[in-house]
């Protein structure tokens, strides 16, 4: 069986020209044969891999304690401080972190891992007056990443605007992301609607994170 092996040391195993590369060097992944155990791989010239580093088998990436990813909401209302100024979004509360952390403030994701990512968010957006303008976008190390905003109108009073989306980036080890938005006046704020009856809790933001390639 092909292993396609993501590790985090060096070493070299002549026979089958196998590598263990950092995930932050060139290049970063080498095919060898192995034998798949229940929490270990035992390659053919006696290196494991264990509990906590990553691979990926025939194509399928894997390991045994999860790839990178993570998953945060928040079930606050949020609104900004003044009309037409921006401001983080926060989470209240983690889903889900493997190698991917919130940070202390509550608005930046943390990288432990270079590659790319997808990134997917949902928000539900709400404006106590009529015809209001929004918009969300992404940042990396505090820096606005180009070409990533979504605006939206907010047409009715009080009524909710779902706004999802979806995008790929390039991380570093290290580096952090946030997601900004944007309220023409102070009616605009992130909306979380209560459990009714058999619908769950509705929270303003959902935001899911995964290494998608390298």
């Amino acid at each position: 069986m092909k292993v396609l092996l993501l590790i985090l040391i060096s070493v070299s195993c002549f026979a089958q020209s196998f590598v263990k590369t950092d995930l932050t060097t060139t290049p970063k992944t080498r095919t060898v044969d192995g034998t798949i155990n229940a929490d270990s791989i035992q390659c053919s010239q006696g290196i494991n891999l264990a509990t906590g580093q990553m691979f990926s088998v025939n194509g399928t990436p894997s390991d045994f304690s999860g790839s990178p990813y993570g998953q945060w909401i928040d079930v606050t209302d949020q609104t900004i401080g003044a009309s037409a100024v921006d401001s983080a979004v926060k989470f209240n509360t983690t889903i889900f972190e493997k190698y991917i952390t919130i940070a202390a403030n509550d608005t930046d994701i943390v990288f432990t891992y270079s590659g790319k990512y997808l990134i997917t968010f949902s928000a539900i957006f709400q404006s106590t007056a009529v015809t209001k303008k929004g918009a969300v976008w992404f940042t990396k190390n505090d820096a606005t990443i180009a070409d990533s905003g979504t605006d939206f109108i907010l047409l009715g009073n009080s009524a909710d605007r779902v706004v999802t989306v979806t995008y790929i980036e390039e991380f570093t080890a290290g580096d952090e992301m946030s997601l900004r938005w944007f309220g023409e006046t102070t009616n605009v704020f992130l909306n979380t609607n209560e459990a009714t009856g058999r619908i769950p809790l509705v929270p303003c933001i959902i935001l899911t994170v995964n290494l998608i390639g390298l």
